[in-house]
């Protein structure tokens, strides 16, 4: 392994003194095009900013602002932008930098530059003495606070003049010393000591009683200190954050140290008297957690739910104006998680129960009218400010939202579904008015043949008692829908019969079916001869002789008697259940059930599967990894993250036998240290890699892995 790695390095190395002259403007504008089609494509985005690093002037600003506009979120890239900005000494263009960034990224190296920036300015002693007090307000709790204080600490002390002991500017330095003794942050000894030396030259008398109160104050903070940093050991607080479709082994990681954070916290380690410095410590750990994971809706929903927990146990206490404060808290992360997860509406519709609670239930409708008004299928956005309006201003308001979804050609059906299913529980006609609207979306030809709506409306008229009405309307979707998509209503049609006609009927019915199913088979095969077997004509006596989970025989002979798709659907059908219902599964019935299809034989268990590999001698030999290399696998990147030429195995090994690598450990080093001088795009990297050594093969695609993992090790 070691022999690959270093082998890896130096291949590396002797590519970066090519790299060192070659331009950057083609590899960006190739980057840039990436990110129009693959906008998380971190390799891509990787190029633009090393790009952006080496721009003159004001070049870089595009590039930075491209990367932050996919993800506002990255306070290293903030702080990169303004870093560029403040080298040129453009303040004016790094203060609108820092009113853009500082709200939203609780940071301590974010706000810690906004400090030295402040510094550099013409401001008054007051302004900064406040702009300090934003600041560790802010970071209240964040172990990487310390520099901050430190600064806060040197300022106040070189504002003492001659005033005495007990002079403004002498309590506030020692105000703010016994503060941020109190606080978790990694600079907590050296302002400890800091405080001894400086409380020694005020006053002996004051240091004797600080030194016992707050030396213990001191030991228990240091020691959580301690174990937060262990805690947050690996924690990269620069992550970009990305969709939940990309998580992987490292993002994995990093939430679950994040959520070990959380825990510690909620647990208040400080023994802090307070609630509210309790919640602003958990709100500091979810804010910055957030940064990095901004784009997972379940985490916005645990914040979320825990500021509104928090509201109702200071409510139970009696403290009313805190619990307002956590709820207007509550409804500001809403709106943060919106502005997210667009897509998430489950967070929208939260956030409408919120208001509705609240007792706004303008609010809410508005919000349901414009998450109507900018979606694609506002189908289920209907029948949720249906089911909201029927709530709040009752079943007229409902019936009003109805209309509009109707006139919406974007509509689905299961809005016709689920108003017709409130109508029939909400009011005393309610049957003939349900009956109406599935009778009115009947009318609309592509929800006719929706196998869903047909059901939902079939199930409903199987429970009326309308038995005429209810056969015509089984004749009219078989008759409408496509023969290959009939065969769950001709089940339904034969179960309803089953329970209301006689045995002629049933009998024809099932005659009917067969003939239907034999002139599709007829028309697939273009054979007119073909026949059915015994086992389809015994699908038919199990259907009609079947009633929800009850079979008409042992369930271990269906194998021999049934073929293997009826098998797999008695598996987990309910044809007995028939009721009226919103829901489809009866439609998908077929499909999901085919996925737990009973086994006719007992099947190997895959887990236990050994994959082999034969190589040239033709001895097959078991590739078994051992759990380090299943996790150094596991935490390479895919293989399709590799899109450039493929290589040439034995070639590549031939190379790296004949490489002759001398003194290690020092090349090592070396070629270590030119690699982060010289930080390129990975693929790129690699791409340049392959154009000069004789190892690359065209076609050869079975390799792209192995190549793609070495180059990333």
């Amino acid at each position: 392994f070691f022999f690959f790695f270093f082998s890896k390095l130096f291949f590396i190395y002797l590519r970066m003194m090519a790299l060192r002259n070659e331009g950057g403007g083609s590899r960006v504008l190739s980057a840039e095009e990436v990110v129009k089609q693959h906008p998380f494509d971190m390799s891509a985005w990787e190029v633009i900013l090393n790009f952006a690093q080496s721009c003159s002037g004001t070049e870089f600003r595009p590039h930075f602002e491209s990367y932050l506009k996919q993800f506002p979120t990255a306070a290293t890239i903030w702080k990169s932008y303004i870093s560029r900005e403040l080298e040129l000494k453009n303040y004016d263009d790094a203060k609108a930098l820092f009113k853009r960034c500082l709200g939203t990224c609780p940071n301590a190296g974010l706000w810690n530059l906004y400090m030295e920036y402040l510094l550099q300015i013409d401001i008054s002693d007051n302004d900064l003495k406040k702009a300090y007090e934003i600041s560790i307000n802010t970071l209240n709790g964040d172990v990487d606070a310390g520099p901050i204080w430190k600064k806060y600490i040197d300022f106040l002390k070189s504002k003492i003049a001659d005033g005495g002991l007990y002079s403004q500017s002498v309590v506030d330095t020692r105000k703010a010393f016994q503060r941020s003794l109190s606080q978790s942050h990694r600079g907590n000894d050296e302002i400890w000591k800091q405080y001894l030396q400086w409380e020694e030259k005020i006053s002996q008398k004051i240091l004797l009683k600080n030194r016992k109160v707050f030396g213990s104050v001191h030991t228990t903070t240091n020691a959580i200190t301690q174990k937060l940093v262990r805690m947050s050991a690996g924690l990269n607080k620069g992550l970009p954050s990305m969709p939940p479709s990309f998580a992987n082994g490292f993002t994995e990681a990093q939430k679950k140290i994040w959520e070990s954070i959380l825990v510690f916290e909620k647990k208040n380690p400080l023994k802090l008297s307070k609630d509210v410095e309790v919640i602003d410590r958990v709100l500091l750990v979810f804010k910055q957690y957030l940064l990095c994971f901004n784009r997972y809706p379940n985490l916005w929903h645990d914040v979320i739910t825990y500021l509104l927990s928090q509201a109702k146990e200071l409510q139970t206490k009696g403290d009313l104006p805190l619990a307002q404060e956590m709820s207007k808290k509550a409804e500001i992360f809403f709106k943060g998680a919106m502005d997210a997860c667009p897509q998430d509406h489950i967070l929208h519709f939260s956030f409408a129960d919120f208001l509705e609670t609240q007792g706004r239930s303008a609010e809410a409708k508005e919000l349901y009218k414009s998450l109507a008004e900018q979606s694609d299928d506002p189908t289920l956005i209907y029948i949720q400010w249906i089911k909201h309006a029927r709530r709040t201003d009752g079943l007229a308001a409902a019936r009003n939202v109805f209309k509009i979804a109707v006139s919406d050609k974007r509509t689905g059906p299961e809005v016709f579904t689920a108003s017709a299913h409130i109508e029939l529980c909400s009011s005393g006609d309610g049957a003939m008015i349900s009956k109406r609207i599935f009778n009115r979306g009947m009318k609309n030809e592509t929800f006719a043949s929706t196998l869903s709506f047909v059901i939902a409306y079939l199930s409903f008229m199987e429970n009326t008692g309308d038995v005429e009405n209810t056969r015509a309307l089984f004749e009219t979707v078989i008759a409408k829908l496509p023969a290959g998509e009939c065969a769950p209503i001709w089940e339904r049609y034969i179960a309803f019969e089953s329970l209301v006609g006689d045995l002629q009927s049933v009998l024809k019915l099932e005659e009917r079916r067969f003939s239907q199913l034999r002139d599709l088979e007829v028309e697939k095969a273009g054979n007119v001869n073909i026949s059915t077997s015994e086992t389809t004509t015994m699908d038919h006596l199990v259907t009609r002789f079947s009633f929800g989970d009850l079979l008409p025989c042992p369930r271990e002979n269906l194998a021999s008697l049934v073929s293997e798709e009826k098998l797999s659907e008695l598996d987990g059908s309910s044809r007995g259940d028939i009721k009226f219902s919103t829901s489809t599964a009866s439609a998908s019935q077929s499909q999901s059930t085919a996925k737990s299809t009973t086994a006719k034989f007992p099947l190997p268990s895959l887990s236990q599967l050994t994959p082999f590999r034969p190589f040239a001698d033709d001895d097959a030999v078991l590739l078994v990894r051992t759990p380090l290399v299943a996790k150094f696998l596991k935490d390479l990147p895919p293989p399709y993250s590799w899109d450039g030429e493929d290589v040439d195995v034995d070639a590549l090994m031939a190379y790296i036998k004949q490489s002759n690598i001398e003194n290690v450990e020092t090349k090592a080093k070396e070629m270590t240290t030119s690699l982060l001088e010289n930080n390129v795009g990975v693929n790129y990297l690699i791409n340049q890699l392959l154009h000069s050594f004789p190892f690359q093969k065209k076609g050869h695609t079975t390799l792209t892995p192995f190549f793609t993992s070495l180059c990333f090790v």
